[in-house]
């Protein structure tokens, strides 16, 4: 009876060796899968980052050069203000002096 039960627990412990052998065979081939899948993601995730930063840099050129025509445009519209301003003082000194002479004959 004791020599059944050894040889029970003999092959018990021959199946768990199996086992693990078995585990350790796979698991190789498992470690592999995982890092496979891994480094597709990180290279999707390294090509969208791409994309994204190629977005950006035409989004900022975009932008650098509308504040560049809005600031040109700013600018024109300053110095037409300061024209029409001096025009319209010029005028008024013409218009003030022409009263002031009519007055004067």
């Amino acid at each position: 009876e004791e020599q059944a039960e050894q040889a029970a627990a003999f092959q018990e412990l021959e199946e768990e060796v199996q086992t693990l052998e078995s585990l350790g065979r796979n698991l190789p081939f498992e470690t592999r899968e995982v890092l496979d899948a891994r480094r597709q993601e990180h290279e999707s995730w390294k090509a969208e980052l791409g994309h994204t930063e190629q977005e950006l840099w035409l989004a900022q050129r975009q932008f650098r050069e509308q504040q560049k025509k809005h600031t040109g445009t700013l600018a024109s519209c300053r110095r037409q203000a300061h024209t029409r301003e001096a025009r319209a003082k010029a005028e008024a000194a013409q218009s003030f002096a022409a009263r002031k002479k009519a007055l004067q004959e």
